[in-house]
């Protein structure tokens, strides 16, 4: 999700260079570049490839109770059932959702925790799954794609969220929305990527999956001179903050999720007058 640095999550593989005169330690160096090998191996959480005809995910992470700062799908949901609903800016796990949520389980007789957890859930009676936030675009490609069916698979997916609302947190169901990140891993997906990055860990607390996609030595980063069809701009605020990510769709055009919702406009290197692009790009498939 776009926002301020996270505490903790993602980095940069590289560390602080050296003063003047002095050498890395050769362990450090050893140790370096096991990390790096093993990010561009990818690991058990790495960068994968999908296959279209498989149930994805293969195996579905474990949904947590919603607690204090999550995000995303289920905390809009319940935001509409106690009363703390505003705007898709601001589906978090707040103090007034949770002293909500307090009440709520009072007047129905369920422990008064302000967590809302599946025994809470269904009581509200949503009409909406516990597991919503689970919510996965398949993949629209054989294994045996080539890279631009890959890009286009990509490209329509993300494109026909036109309309979708803007969700903090969102990676989908369309009609509940995305963020600019959810929309990216979504569309991902759809062009038969994992990037490594499942809806329920998007939506968790602390969580900014737009740091994770850039900051990522497993991707390719390119710059932003060398823009193509199928690249992912970043975007950063005056003080270097990233903030934002949309996708090139080629002859000057865009989509993200931003404002309102998902749209396809005109490619702008500055969004608003706090938005401007970075000169560093994603390539998921280069």
């Amino acid at each position: 999700m776009p926002g301020s640095s996270p505490a903790s999550g993602p980095r940069p593989v590289s560390g602080r260079r050296p003063t003047s005169g002095s050498r890395p330690a050769p362990l450090a160096l050893v140790l370096a570049g096991l990390l790096v090998l093993a990010l561009v191996l990818g690991g058990a959480a790495g960068v994968r490839w999908l296959r279209h005809d498989a149930a994805e995910p293969a195996a579905a992470p474990p949904v947590r109770n919603v607690t204090a700062g999550w995000n995303g799908p289920r905390v809009a949901v319940i935001q509409q059932v106690v009363g703390t609903w505003r705007t898709g800016h601001e589906a978090t796990m707040d103090q007034p959702t949770i002293d909500a949520v307090t009440q709520w389980q009072k007047d129905h007789s369920l422990p008064a925790t302000g967590v809302v957890d599946e025994a809470t859930w269904t009581a509200m009676d949503t009409g909406r799954p516990w597991t919503i936030d689970e919510w996965t675009a398949p993949s629209r490609v054989p294994a045996d794609a080539s890279r631009e069916e890959r890009i286009d698979a990509m490209i329509a997916f993300a494109t026909e969220q036109e309309g979708s609302p803007y969700l903090w947190g969102g990676a989908g169901p369309p009609d509940l929305g995305f963020d600019c990140s959810g929309l990216a891993l979504q569309a991902m997906r759809a062009g038969g990527l994992d990037p490594g990055i499942d809806a329920v860990k998007h939506a968790s607390p602390g969580w900014l999956t737009t740091h994770y996609l850039l900051e990522d030595p497993r991707f390719t980063h390119v710059p932003r001179s060398e823009l193509e069809r199928g690249d992912w701009v970043f975007y950063a605020d005056e003080q270097g903050e990233l903030r934002h990510m949309a996708l090139y769709l080629g002859d000057g055009t865009m989509v993200d999720s931003y404002g309102s919702g998902v749209h396809v406009r005109t490619y702008r290197e500055k969004i608003g007058t706090k938005r401007f692009a970075m000169d560093t790009l994603v390539r998921p498939f280069p």
